[in-house]
């Protein structure tokens, strides 16, 4: 997860992570981290449309989303 993370920071790229809330309701999150600890990450989250805080703990599963850019002429 940490390798997952850490390349999502250096490059600026968008991943998806499976989350359970504090209510125990699980959601996917779209997000753009923006920094982390050992115990939180800070990102955009897409769903919410703000910034927000996630425990590390609470994140399920995470995957790097491979978008590809096209070039308009």
């Amino acid at each position: 997860m940490m390798g997952c993370i850490n390349k999502a920071v250096q490059t600026g790229s968008k991943v998806n992570i499976i989350y359970v809330s504090q209510s125990n309701s699980i959601s996917k999150r779209t997000i753009q981290i923006f920094s982390y600890t050992d115990e939180h990450i800070i990102a955009f989250c897409y769903m919410r449309r703000q910034l927000r805080t996630f425990k590390m703990t609470n994140i399920l599963a995470i995957e790097q989303i491979n978008q590809k850019m096209e070039a308009y002429a």
